[in-house]
C-alpha cells in the first residue's frame, strides 16, 4: 500500500511512503509497490498464481513500469503500442505502462511452466502539475483512496464478480449475493495479450491524502475504518500512516479468523457456465449454477412459462474484459 500527501509550499510537492506486509495468513508477500517519484508514479500490484508466481508477476508489473516510463520520458523513444489520440499524453503513458507490463507477464507465462497461469492485478497514480491532476488505471481489485477535508473517496471500482453483477442485476436478493466468492476478480494482468483498462482522472490540492492498497488490506478494513485512521494520521507522516493501516489489516484479520486465498480471473476460464432448470413457476426467479471450469457459484435468472414447457434464461456467463 502507499498514501501520499499534497503539502501546502509554494510550489505543491508530493510526500509518498510505500510499505508491504506479508500478513499473518500466507507464508510469501504477492504484492509490490514501486514509487517514481520523477515521474510521479505511483503503483501498487496484487499478484495470484501457484507457489510463488504471483509474486513474480506483481514484481514485474513494477519493474516493467518503471522501465516504460523511463524509456518513453526520452524525446526519440518508439512506444511499442499505438498513441491513443483520444487520451492525454499522461493517460497514454499510464496505459501504456500496463499493457506492456501485461505483454511481458503473458509472454513468459507461456514459456515458463513454472509461472503458467500467473496474473496480478494492479493499480497506478500518475501525477501531472499543470493542471494539477492525478490519473487513476487500474485492472483488478486494487484501490485508490482520496482524503478531502477528512472525507474519503473511494475512486475505483472494483473488478470483481460480486461488483459486476451489482451492475448487472441491481435487483439481485441478498440470499443470491450471499452465495457468490467474494475473492474472484473478472480483470487481471497476464491473463491474454490484451488488456482492458479503467482509466480515470481526478484533481488534487494542498492537504490531499491519496491511498493506494491491495485488497489485503481493503478486505479487511472498512472504509469507515480506512477513513478515521487516515483523517488522525494525515499526509505529512505517509509512512507512519501506512505502518498503522497495515497492523490494523492484520489484527482485523486475526479476529475474524479469515484467510485470504489468492483470488480467480474469470475473464480467461469462464466462457460457459452450466446452467440449471428453473422450478416451474410464471415468476422470475434468482438460481444459482455453477461454472464448469472454476467450480464457482454463478447467479442466472431463469424463467419457466407457466405450462412449464419451456425456459427462458438469461444465463450469467462470466464478465468478460
Amino acid at each position: 500500500m502507499l498514501g501520499c500527501d499534497a503539502e501546502k509550499t509554494p510550489r505543491m510537492r508530493i510526500i509518498a511512503a510505500g510499505l508491504t506486509d506479508v500478513g499473518l495468513q500466507r507464508e510469501h508477500n504477492e504484492d509490490a509497490f514501486s514509487i517514481l517519484a520523477e515521474h510521479g508514479l505511483f503503483l501498487v500490484a496484487d499478484g495470484m498464481g501457484g507457489h510463488r508466481s504471483g509474486e513474480v508477476a506483481s514484481g514485474m508489473v513494477a519493474e516493467s513500469m518503471q522501465e516504460f516510463f523511463e524509456t518513453t520520458a526520452k524525446e526519440d523513444a518508439t512506444w511499442p503500442f499505438p498513441i491513443d489520440p483520444n487520451l492525454s499524453l499522461a493517460e497514454n503513458r499510464l496505459a501504456g505502462a500496463i499493457k506492456y507490463a501485461n505483454k511481458r507477464i503473458f509472454d513468459r507465462s507461456l514459456t515458463e511452466a513454472a509461472v503458467q497461469g500467473m496474473g496480478t492485478t494492479v493499480v497506478g497514480i500518475l501525477t501531472s502539475t499543470e493542471p494539477a491532476l492525478a490519473h487513476v488505471a487500474h485492472v483488478g481489485d486494487s484501490r485508490v483512496y482520496r482524503l478531502r477535508e477528512g472525507k474519503l473517496l473511494q475512486l475505483t471500482r472494483d473488478h470483481s464478480l460480486v461488483n459486476d453483477y451489482m451492475m448487472m442485476v441491481p435487483d439481485m436478493p441478498k440470499e443470491a449475493m450471499d452465495i457468490l466468492p467474494k475473492n474472484v476478480i473478472t480483470r487481471a494482468l497476464g491473463n491474454k495479450y490484451t488488456i482492458d483498462i479503467e482509466l480515470g482522472h481526478i484533481d488534487y490540492r494542498p492537504g490531499d491524502v491519496f491511498l493506494v492498497c491491495s485488497d489485503g488490506l481493503s478486505s479487511m478494513l472498512s472504509n469507515h475504518e480506512i477513513e478515521e485512521t487516515m483523517r488522525q494520521f494525515g499526509g505529512r507522516n505517509a509512512e507512519a500512516l501506512a505502518k498503522r493501516l497495515i497492523e490494523q489489516a492484520n489484527v482485523a484479520g486475526l479476529l475474524r479468523g479469515i484467510g485470504t486465498a489468492p483470488p480467480i480471473s474469470s475473464s480467461r476460464a469462464c466462457p460457459w457456465p452450466r446452467i440449471a432448470a428453473s422450478p416451474r413457476s410464471p415468476t422470475p426467479r434468482w438460481w444459482i449454477t455453477t461454472c464448469r471450469c472454476t467450480r464457482t457459484p454463478i447467479p442466472s435468472r431463469c424463467q419457466r412459462t407457466p405450462a412449464g414447457e419451456s425456459t427462458s434464461c438469461s444465463r450469467a456467463r462470466a464478465p468478460r474484459d
